[in-house]
């Protein structure tokens, strides 16, 4: 059988080091495009296969990163997209587990990628367990939050303001005429950074423009379409004087629609619908769904941009070790 080529052979192939091959077989950017594709196409020719093995010996590094998110969660596609960019850029292979948002199985995806020797991990961690997180500080092991993150010093994140996101979604309702509101929201919500944050962020504008307390309810569900489905049609199937509907999420938000629907409930002249995330069935709900868009592939980028400036035990600003980006309001129907 025909061995497979190493660095040294591309070298002597192309007349050129080890080294410079090293570093084009990883897209390094001080290497030009004119030598990178001469490796390519002699790696190619030679039959060059990467030893992985022997690259973690001598690298004390095993260029894998451990990625765990609920992978049923719409917004978790983007920020794997995201983690999976900066990735390639730089060499990395992503070893995936999904925490099915639960405890034990997110904990479970933690000790096997510690036991994989995982070299750093992003995380979009579950609701309302900072357990988990004490676990991973006491690996250490580089870590990123991603989506959500925890109160206290010392754990890296990059996150969306949901609290600003709550904020411009009230708003956008006040300047379309609506005046009593019903905020559903998942179920615990109060234990749940993101839709504690987005409750309270949507409370102050209404405060901001001299609403009443009383002009909001909060009714809580499991967040997903059918739980919100079976909510809203209990609630709107009672006596109600709501002219607008806030969900914690889209999936919660085309279920409520697909209740108001179904009880001949005028949407939005009647009650306006308003979601957050920005997934793509938002787009495809009649009538089509204003959001706020949390910019997840964003989040997942440069989560992983900074878990790598974190395993190069760079010293991040603390300015910089928590990330907060402004969401965007997507307006339609």
């Amino acid at each position: 059988m025909k061995r497979n080529a190493t660095i040294k052979d591309i070298a002597e192939e192309l007349g050129i080091s080890a080294t410079a091959v090293s570093r084009a077989l990883r897209n390094m950017p001080d290497i030009s495009g004119e030598t990178r594709e001469k490796v390519i196409a002699a790696a190619e020719r030679l039959n060059y296969s990467k030893n992985y093995a022997a690259s973690s010996l001598r690298t004390n590094s095993t260029n894998i990163i451990g990625l765990i998110i609920d992978i049923l969660n719409p917004i978790c596609i983007g920020m794997y997209k995201g983690v999976e960019d900066v990735c390639r850029e730089n060499g990395y292979t992503i070893l995936f587990s999904t925490s099915n948002e639960g405890r034990a199985d997110e904990r479970a995806a933690i000790e096997t990628m510690y036991s994989r020797q995982v070299d750093g991990m992003i995380l979009c961690p579950t609701l309302e367990n900072r357990d988990n997180i004490d676990r991973m500080k006491e690996l250490d092991i580089p870590f990123v939050l991603v989506g959500r993150t925890f109160p206290g010093d010392g754990i890296p994140s990059v996150v969306s303001s949901d609290f600003e996101g709550g904020y411009m979604i009230a708003q956008h309702l006040i300047n379309r005429g609506k005046r009593r509101f019903l905020v559903m929201t998942a179920l615990g919500y109060r234990g749940f950074c993101s839709a504690l944050d987005r409750c309270l962020g949507f409370a102050k504008c209404l405060a901001d423009n001299g609403f009443p307390e009383d002009c909001m309810e909060i009714s809580e569900c499991i967040p997903s379409r059918h739980h919100a489905y079976t909510a809203a049609a209990e609630r709107f199937g009672r006596p109600f004087d709501f002219d607008a509907v806030f969900a914690f999420n889209d999936n919660m938000a085309s279920g409520i629609i697909k209740a108001l629907n179904d009880l001949r409930i005028a949407i939005p002249q009647k009650v306006a619908v308003v979601g957050y995330d920005n997934t793509e069935s938002g787009e495809f709900t009649f009538p089509s769904l204003s959001t706020v868009d949390l910019l997840a592939y964003r989040q997942g980028r440069e989560g992983m941009r900074l878990l790598l400036r974190l395993m190069k035990k760079e010293n991040v600003p603390k300015e910089e070790l928590n990330q907060v980006f402004h969401p965007e309001l997507v307006i339609r129907q």
